[in-house]
């Protein structure tokens, strides 16, 4: 039994916390805000201060090991994402990262299948529950939004000009597949999850398909099997960088 914190991106907060329950390791996770990585330096800032909070003890969304353990490791629940991970250090505890581009890696179960599906069909759009919880999407609902937002500063000819504007970077994809898992297969979330997808799907004239995801790696990284290929383990004092090959991240 190990005691670990993890720091995790909300897109993955039942993924998470599923098999987070069923592990024989004690972990502390602090989930946090969706579309960080969208925003540029911000979630590298938001890992950075949390790492620092957690070295000094101080962090008051942490439950610390009793006994004055420490924790032995800093799970990382995210990938590389826009350089979000670079640069992260802790001073007193290893840092623990997928070998990943993106949390599709993590839905999917491995760099190998993401990368394939991706060189197979690289204008997806992808979908888990997750990101059907924590952002918009494609459909009546985001049209809706964008209306609203401009009702009361454009005319409705404007209005509509700009809500058409605002759906142009789907016209880049042309399929949208949706991640499910065989643990979470006929459940009230996972079935609400794809219909929204398929709406969504519709309404963006893309090809729908359903995409079995795989918690391999998942349950590799709260477990605590870090093998090289498909995590990277930065030891105290030491710093993450992006590594630009197949291993996407190095120290």
């Amino acid at each position: 039994m190990a005691y670990l914190k993890a720091l995790v991106c909300k897109a993955l907060f039942r993924e998470f916390s599923h098999f987070a329950a069923l592990s024989e390791n004690i972990i502390d996770i602090s989930f946090f805000e969706y579309g960080l990585h969208n925003r540029v330096g911000a979630l590298n800032e938001v890992l950075k201060k949390e790492i620092e909070l957690i070295d000094s003890g101080e962090d008051l969304h942490t439950s610390y090991p009793p006994y004055g353990l420490p924790f032995e490791g800093i799970l990382i629940g995210y990938g590389l994402c826009s350089n979000g991970v670079v640069g992260l250090s802790s001073q007193h505890y290893p840092l623990v990262i997928p070998r990943a581009h993106d949390c599709i890696t993590l839905l999917l179960g491995s760099k190998e299948r993401y990368d394939t599906l991706f060189h197979d069909q690289p204008g997806t759009y992808w979908l888990s529950p997750g990101w059907v919880e924590c952002e918009r999407i494609p459909g009546t609902k985001e049209r809706e939004f964008f209306l609203r937002r401009y009702a009361d500063k454009y005319d409705e000819e404007t209005a509509e000009m700009l809500a058409d504007m605002g759906e142009e970077w789907i016209k880049a994809y042309t399929r949208l597949a949706v991640i499910e898992w065989p643990e979470f297969a006929g459940s009230g979330f996972a079935e609400a999850t794809k219909k929204l997808a398929r709406e969504s799907a519709e309404y963006s004239s893309l090809a729908y398909e359903e995409l079995k995801g795989n918690s391999k790696l998942l349950q590799d990284f709260l477990s605590g099997n870090w093998d090289e290929e498909h995590f990277l383990v930065v030891p105290p004092g030491k710093t993450v960088k992006a590594s630009y090959d197949e291993g996407v991240i190095t120290y």
